[in-house]
């Protein structure tokens, strides 16, 4: 994701008492500006005993890559535990000429990376509709991302929108030994979460898995399938948060709902540019102003969907762009939570790694003149 933007900084840099950098501008397709922070460094003549003043420099970035070809590559999200399958930012699709998978998700971000310690941060404006944490340095373009859910023999399942958000201070840490190919690997470390009304995957689900549709599913799944009720939508309570990350930073109210302990519930996930469960990502490579990588993430747990108290009530600060007030309730909950395996969590001793993100990304640094 975005913080990686540190990744580029590999050679000599000005002074710190060179002239002030306004930092990057932002725009994205809409017009809008991302509140990014200017360049920090100590002031001339500040006095050895002073007050620290770190040297931090500016970068922008995006989720999201156009090709040389002209393909527009994003992100994605998969959870796949059982034979049910939702990937954000889905269908996910290939690359012809490279082989990469890639998809749709596009998100764009601003910092500050901190020198001699290369580590980078996004964050330090916060709160949007309703959500005290969301990160406003850090955003979606645009609001809307298509999700998809697929179940094995079931094609053609229509893709449903989410919105996803950012809560908190993401960050990212350079490692000091270049790649093998000479670019530069980083982690980086956050959380993420998506609402999205579930209702005509599950309606449709319904129709064409149902008793008189002649199609054969495990009786595991048969029997979920079946207690899909008549008219599933968001009237039946389908709009249900997702978190990933430190899931109480992004507001999460019940730990213990989830299935995952609280070491589990409270730790950012790592995207990397080296090897994650079962992927391995790209290190970071090309010019200062427009450097390109792709990260990855398999081996992170998915907590399970914690339903509402009541439709007027979340029991997980929905993302902020959602229209109207989402509403899951505890029948919708489990039968996600049942269809998708969740809670899911990895296995390295027996390789099973059912959670994965895939991101790639455009990095530039700006430096003072």
């Amino acid at each position: 994701m975005v913080a990686v933007a540190v990744g580029v900084v590999a050679g000599p840099l000005p002074a710190a008492w060179a002239g002030s950098s306004p930092g990057p501008d932002v725009v994205l397709p809409d017009g809008q500006r991302l509140p990014c922070p200017p360049e920090t460094f100590p002031n001339g003549g500040t006095p050895r005993n002073g007050p620290p003043t770190p040297y931090e420099i500016p970068f922008a970035a995006t989720i999201g890559q156009t090709t040389p070809t002209g393909r527009k590559e994003g992100g994605y999200l998969s959870v796949s535990n059982s034979m049910v399958t939702v990937t954000m930012g889905g269908p996910v699709q290939v690359d012809p000429t490279t082989g990469s998978q890639y998809g749709s998700v596009f998100a764009y971000g601003c910092g500050l990376v901190e020198l001699p310690g290369e580590k980078g941060t996004i964050g330090g404006d916060y709160g949007q509709g309703g959500d005290a944490n969301f990160n406003n340095e850090f955003v979606f373009y645009p609001d809307q991302v298509p999700v998809s859910m697929s179940i094995t023999g079931i094609p053609g399942l229509p893709l449903i929108s989410a919105y996803g958000a950012v809560d908190g201070q993401l960050t990212a840490q350079i490692e000091h030994t270049p790649a093998p190919n000479g670019g530069l690997n980083v982690m980086f470390f956050g959380g993420a979460k998506s609402t999205a009304d579930f209702g005509p995957a599950l309606a449709a689900l319904a129709g064409d898995a149902g008793p008189n549709s002649g199609v054969t599913l495990p009786p595991s799944i048969q029997s979920l399938v079946d207690q899909i009720p008549a008219g599933a939508g968001s009237q039946a309570g389908s709009a249900c948060t997702l978190a990933i990350g430190d899931i109480v930073t992004q507001g999460v109210k019940d730990v213990t709902a989830t299935g995952l302990t609280q070491a589990q519930a409270t730790s950012p996930f790592e995207l990397t540019t080296q090897a994650s469960g079962q992927l391995t990502g790209r290190p970071v490579t090309g010019p200062i102003t427009h450097a390109q990588a792709t990260l990855v993430a398999n081996d992170f747990p998915v907590g399970a969907i914690v339903p509402d108290p009541s439709p007027t009530v979340n029991s997980t600060t929905p993302a902020p762009g959602y229209p109207g007030h989402p509403y899951c309730s505890p029948q919708n909950a489990s039968l996600l939570n049942n269809l998708l395996g969740l809670p899911s969590v990895p296995d390295p001793a027996t390789g099973h790694y059912p959670n994965t993100f895939v991101s790639p990304g455009t990095f530039s640094v700006y430096v003072s003149a």
